[in-house]
C-alpha cells in the first residue's frame, strides 16, 4: 500500500499537487469501505452471527480525515493566492499592500493552527514572500517590455499564473 506523504520538497507544486490528489483518493475509498462495512453489518445482523470486528476502519477513517484537514490547508492558501494572481498587474501595482495582508493574515492563521508538513511549507514559501513583498511598490514597470518582464520573472523563478 502506497504511504501518505511525510513531508512537502520546498518548491515543489507537483508534489503539493499530488498531496491533494492522494487525499480524495484515499476520501473515495475510504468512504467506499464505509458503505461496504454498514452493508456487512446489515447481513451480519441479519443472519444472527457475531459482529465483526471493524476497529481498525474506525482508525483508517480518522487518519484520513486528519490528513484531509491537514491538505484542505493547501487547496485554501492556494485559492486565496490564485485571487490574487488573477488581477492585472496594472491595477494591483498600486495596491501591493493586498499581498502584504495576504501573508499575515495566512501566517497568523497558520500559526494558530496545528502543525503538519503543509503549514510547515506554507510558513517557510510566507515568510519568503513577506521579505520580498515590500518590493513590489518599486516594479512600477511602466517602461517595461515584455522581454524585460520575461526577464524578471525568469530571475525570481516565478513560475506563471
Amino acid at each position: 500500500e502506497k504511504a501518505k506523504p511525510a513531508t512537502v520538497p520546498p518548491r515543489r507544486e507537483a508534489a503539493l499537487e499530488q498531496g491533494v490528489e492522494y487525499m480524495k483518493a484515499a476520501r473515495v475509498e475510504v468512504d467506499l469501505m464505509i458503505q461496504q462495512s454498514e452493508h456487512l453489518k446489515q447481513q451480519v445482523a441479519f443472519f444472527e452471527l457475531p459482529p465483526p470486528d471493524l476497529t481498525g476502519l474506525s482508525e483508517v477513517a480518522a487518519d484520513v480525515a486528519e490528513f484531509e484537514k491537514q491538505w484542505r490547508l493547501y487547496e485554501e492558501v492556494d485559492t486565496a493566492l490564485q485571487a490574487l494572481a488573477r488581477e492585472e498587474w496594472m491595477l494591483f501595482r498600486t495596491h501591493t499592500y493586498k499581498f502584504e495582508d495576504f501573508i499575515k493574515e495566512w501566517q497568523a492563521k497558520l500559526a494558530d493552527g496545528p502543525a503538519s508538513a503543509v503549514a510547515e511549507f506554507f510558513q517557510y514559501a510566507l515568510s519568503r514572500w513577506l521579505a520580498v513583498a515590500g518590493l513590489l511598490k518599486y516594479l512600477r514597470g511602466d517602461g517595461f517590455t515584455p522581454e524585460h518582464w520575461a526577464e524578471m520573472l525568469r530571475l525570481c523563478e516565478a513560475r506563471p499564473a
